[in-house]
């Protein structure tokens, strides 16, 4: 007990914190969205936000690959041993891996979309925001692949800050 204090103040902690209250910040942005949302648009636009924010979240977890877990592990592993150019290889393949995806994502929206507005809802009108929630997959991954190389980099507070960006711009897309 008596080395409590010191891991509760050290490093590891202190970046666990800052980590921790940005994805803490994120939710409650997140939460204050949807009641916002829920207050000001119709129940048939709110239904609409639901489907593209499900497809959205969908795709960027089938599409993540574990890539991110890489990205962190491999370039933290190789700073720690003073391997910088390992590091940046690293960082440099998992980035070109991203847009591999960022292109077969856009590839696919379009076809995917108009499949699932017409033959699984029914509902033609949905074709362009279920293909938009889909395209925006791919911005989302490269954005993920930013936040993870800042923790890799252990620049936990720029991190932390991007998070909170990308929940501020979607509260305020909102108004």
């Amino acid at each position: 007990m008596k080395y409590l204090p010191q891991i509760l103040s050290g490093r590891t902690a202190r970046h666990t914190y800052i980590t921790t209250g940005a994805n803490i910040a994120f939710g409650l942005l997140v939460i204050v969205f949807f009641v916002i949302a829920s207050r000001t648009i119709t129940p048939e636009q709110l239904g609409l936000v639901s489907i593209t924010l499900a497809i959205y979240s969908i795709g960027f977890d089938i599409f993540n690959l574990g890539a991110s877990q890489a990205l962190l592990r491999f370039v933290s592993l190789s700073l720690g041993k003073g391997n910088v150019y390992q590091a940046h290889q690293y960082a440099r393949v998992i980035f070109r891996l991203r847009l591999i995806e960022l292109f077969i994502i856009l590839a696919l929206a379009f076809p995917l979309g108009w499949i699932l507005a017409h033959n699984f809802y029914h509902q033609p009108i949905l074709a362009l925001p279920i293909t938009l929630a889909f395209a925006s997959v791919g911005g989302v991954l490269l954005g993920d692949y930013f936040v993870t190389l800042l923790q890799a980099y252990e620049k936990f507070g720029m991190a932390a800050l991007l998070t909170i960006l990308n929940a501020l711009i979607k509260l305020l897309a909102l108004v």
